[in-house]
């Protein structure tokens, strides 16, 4: 359905193992990313771009650990990768780079822990 993923509950409950179960069984690989304060929206534009690339999934563990300033572009990266992912293009506009390459097996993952 190419709407990527949210999984919220308390820590320990398996929710990016979960995550991890499924590319492995698809053979995709998985990145997971442990996500604190110091991550910036540059930072992931690089990791969005390599992600698109290769068309594998990742997983951002504890993505409520990073600033709401910096939440809010994070936000909208991961919406135009998943417009293009539903549209099915090969390339696609990202943040200023023409033509960046789309793998449309890549799927962005968020897991949160309450509190």
């Amino acid at each position: 359905m190419n709407y990527g993923g949210g999984p919220e509950g308390p820590a320990g409950t398996g929710k990016t193992e979960s995550v991890k179960d499924l590319a492995k069984a698809l053979a995709i690989q998985c990145v997971v990313m442990n996500c604190s304060s110091s991550v910036d929206h540059i930072a992931m534009c690089k990791f969005f771009k390599g992600l698109c690339g290769t068309g594998a999934w990742c997983t951002f563990d504890e993505f409520n650990r990073i600033l709401v300033e910096v939440l809010s572009v994070i936000a909208m990266q991961i919406n135009e990768i998943m417009d293009a992912v539903k549209s099915k293009k090969s390339t696609f506009t990202f943040f200023g780079y023409e033509d960046t390459k789309i793998i449309t097996t890549c799927f962005i993952a968020i897991t949160m822990n309450p509190g």
